[in-house]
């Protein structure tokens, strides 16, 4: 082989001896390598192919990697061992966050408006959560519709849950409350019409105990409802995190002291992303946050949503509130947001599986089907006839 010393090869090859290589900055250095190269013997030339071959086995192996795996994480699982995650951009030297436990059990905050079709299924799960001491908070929202009136008053004489009533004051606004009469050490938050898996809680709550430079945690997600996809969250690390929400942040488990401290959620985020700005939030002032790699969080999917209600102009206007409010951190990162930019685009065309509810979805996202949509538009025959056909088939 012979390769660039720009590229990854130059972590593998040793000039000469399993490999070659040359230097796109040195004028002739390709030239150069290649005669070294057409000068060998054939005796060499198969020396060379057998070293690369040895070095291939002995440190990219699967059996190596496992081998190096298990000593990680053997070293970092010993009773009384490494009781810091291992971050890809850790905090600042010596900038963790005390927390002291006195109440050793967790606060689950439902903002809850007009939803009592979902409520029922909600609160099972979280009542069959291996972890067992959980304080049920559901903040009515100035709910107004009968049924959904009528489920709530079913839980009014429940020990485990507190119901508290307010004027329609928002998403962002319940949450908070509930957040402020939470008294268990940790909290969560789960809209009315999601449910968690039972080891999710227990999981969670053994992880934040454990590592001291770790505030809150999520998982992946399983959508349920009019989708069946899975969404494989990230852990939140700048500058990924600040062009996309990569977390499961609306039933994140924090440390309640931490998120009271930074997290509450800005009001002023009336069409949504009030979560994931109150992570930034959070990520800004150097609390940091881990995801599961397990489906312990299942999101309903359904067209009268509030995630399917976002237009662009929407999504633009709450990218730019966040944006302003976190100025200082976007600039921190903003060369690799730039890069990342050209990469891969602006956040509102990576994919979203939330949006996927089949063939119409598909077609619609594609360069065919938006061309084929504005013919349409533009068409005041053809317009009316599509209209009543989309109404009568998708919605």
């Amino acid at each position: 082989v012979l390769a660039s010393m720009q590229g990854g090869q130059n972590e593998v090859i040793k000039h000469g001896i399993n490999g070659f290589l040359f230097d796109h900055y040195e004028k002739g250095s390709f030239k150069k390598s290649l005669n070294e190269i057409l000068a060998l013997s054939k005796e060499k030339i198969m020396e060379t192919g057998r070293n690369a071959k040895l070095s291939i086995r002995d440190h990219f192996s699967h059996q190596h990697i496992l081998t190096r795996k298990v000593k990680l994480l053997s070293a970092s699982s010993k009773p009384g061992g490494n009781d810091h995650f291992p971050l890809v951009r850790p905090l600042r030297q010596g900038q963790i966050f005390s927390f002291i436990p006195t109440h050793d059990h967790l606060s689950v905050v439902i903002p809850y408006y007009n939803m009592g079709a979902f409520l029922p299924e909600t609160i099972a799960s979280i009542k069959a959560s291996d972890f067992k001491m959980i304080q049920i908070i559901i903040v009515n929202d100035g709910s107004n519709d009968p049924q959904s009136l009528s489920v709530l008053k079913e839980y009014e004489n429940d020990s485990q849950i507190e119901i508290i009533h307010q004027k329609n004051e928002g998403l962002a606004a319940a949450r908070n409350t509930g957040a402020m009469h939470a008294t268990g050490d940790f909290l969560s938050f789960l809209d009315p019409d999601d449910t968690v898996a039972p080891a999710y809680y227990l999981r969670g709550i053994q992880l934040l105990k454990k590592k001291e430079n770790i505030s809150f945690v999520g998982c992946w997600a399983q959508y349920f409802g009019e989708s069946n996809d899975i969404w494989p969250t990230f852990n939140p690390e700048p500058p990924y995190v600040l062009l996309h929400n990569c977390l499961n942040t609306s039933a994140l488990i924090y440390k309640k002291s931490h998120f009271l401290d930074s997290g509450l959620n800005d009001v002023r985020m009336i069409y949504g992303m009030e979560d994931y700005e109150s992570m930034i939030s959070m990520l800004e002032k150097g609390y940091r946050g881990v995801s599961f790699p397990e489906t312990w969080w299942n999101y309903r999917i359904r067209k009268n949503s509030m995630a399917q209600s976002f237009t662009i102009n929407s999504k633009l206007y709450l990218y730019k509130l966040i944006a302003e409010k976190h100025a200082t951190l976007y600039a921190q990162y903003g060369a690799e947001l730039f890069l990342l930019l050209n990469s891969n685009g602006p956040s509102l065309n990576i994919d979203n599986p939330t949006l996927n509810r089949g063939i119409y979805s598909k077609f619609a996202g594609s360069s065919l089907g938006q061309m084929f949509i504005r013919i349409i538009k533009k068409n005041k025959h053809l317009r009316p006839v599509m209209i009543k056909i989309y109404k009568k088939f998708v919605k």
